[in-house]
């Protein structure tokens, strides 16, 4: 596996504008944004590099959120993952994050979220990136 000089932040989502968003909202902080989609992309890529947060949309079509979160805590039990969601049909954002919380994803942010949001996440999440 291999380990950048920079810390990685690996964003999937099926919406590229939310892809640009957050990639966007981390361009001054030293982290490398990666963005895939769809989820079995993912994959590939943090079976390759250290992974040190993970952004995963929950409702993605194909393999979902849900499927890539287990894949990457398969991979990398240590890496942060921030859960994003804004909800699908009759599962709303907030029944959305109730059940990823299960999953140990301690990080979520529910769509639509501010630009700041992202921000406050990741460097809580990575000390001050």
């Amino acid at each position: 596996m291999i380990r950048s000089r920079q810390r990685i932040a690996l964003v999937v989502d099926d919406e590229e504008d939310i892809c640009d968003l957050i990639e966007d909202a981390l361009e001054d902080i030293d982290v490398d944004v990666w963005k895939a989609s769809p989820a079995e992309r993912a994959v590939d890529i943090a079976a390759n590099y250290v992974i040190d947060v993970c952004f995963v949309d929950i409702f993605m079509p194909g393999k979902g959120g849900l499927w890539l979160i287990e894949k990457i805590r398969e991979q990398h039990p240590e890496a942060e993952i921030v859960a994003i969601s804004g909800g699908f049909d009759a599962m709303s954002a907030d029944k959305t994050m109730r059940a990823v919380e299960k999953l140990g994803v301690q990080h979520r942010l529910s769509k639509p979220f501010l630009v700041s949001d992202i921000l406050d996440a990741t460097v809580g999440i990575l000390g001050g990136a």
